[in-house]
């Protein structure tokens, strides 16, 4: 349910927009709904309990040349998010993410963050923060810590070799920074920034009916 106030005037060649959207009563499951569908299908099962916050801007003109203002934030507190291929909850989550469509209104201005991202999986921490600039053209800003449990998550590497998984990978103070063309790339790796240390903890995954361990 959104609660929908402003106004759209027809200007001929153009309509001009000045509306705010809110809801109080949304999901993460129902956002995830409004993504295209090549990244809906990476995200479609995921769902939440909690409060969760969606407040939106249309402001401007839209024509066949321009586009109108657009800023969304999307809050959740106190949340549960599940998955059914995770052997568990993550509790007590908490993040701000926001879209704004930027100085020219278009994807290359386009900016999408997750700040103060926070769970526990099993009582373990989990934060991390991300930011995108450019949605033709993606440059990611990702910094996380925590640790993750293989038993819990081992589901979402999503291979049909994988049966198992356990122990804990911790992660500290990583990060990384370039754009996503470089990450993919072995040629242009070399251009993008990351740091940080993973340290196991009886850390394994069985794949193929073979158990895989790095002990610590």
């Amino acid at each position: 349910v959104f609660k929908v106030d402003g106004q759209v005037e027809n200007q001929g060649e153009a309509l001009a927009y000045d509306l705010h959207l809110s809801s109080e009563k949304s999901s993460l499951a129902t956002m995830i709904q409004l993504l295209p569908a090549e990244q809906l299908a990476s995200f479609s099962d995921f769902s939440s309990k909690g409060k969760f916050v969606v407040e939106a801007t249309i402001q401007g003109e839209s024509s066949a040349t321009k586009n109108p203002e657009i800023h969304a934030e999307l809050r959740l507190q106190d949340g549960k998010i599940t998955n059914p291929k995770m052997d568990g909850t993550l509790k007590d989550v908490s993040f701000l993410a926001s879209f704004d469509n930027g100085k020219y209104r278009n994807n290359r201005s386009s900016t999408v963050k997750i700040e103060q991202f926070r769970g526990y999986f099993n009582r373990e921490l989990l934060d991390f923060n991300l930011r995108v600039d450019n949605l033709d053209d993606p440059h990611i800003d990702f910094a996380m810590d925590g640790v993750f449990p293989l038993k819990m998550a081992y589901g979402l590497l999503e291979s049909y070799r994988i049966s198992d998984g356990g122990g804990e990978i911790e992660f500290k103070n990583i990060k990384i920074n370039g754009r996503y063309n470089d990450m993919i790339s072995t040629s242009r790796i070399n251009r993008v920034e990351a740091s940080g240390e993973l340290e196991f903890d009886d850390a394994y995954l069985t794949v193929n009916k073979e158990k895989m361990m790095l002990d610590n």
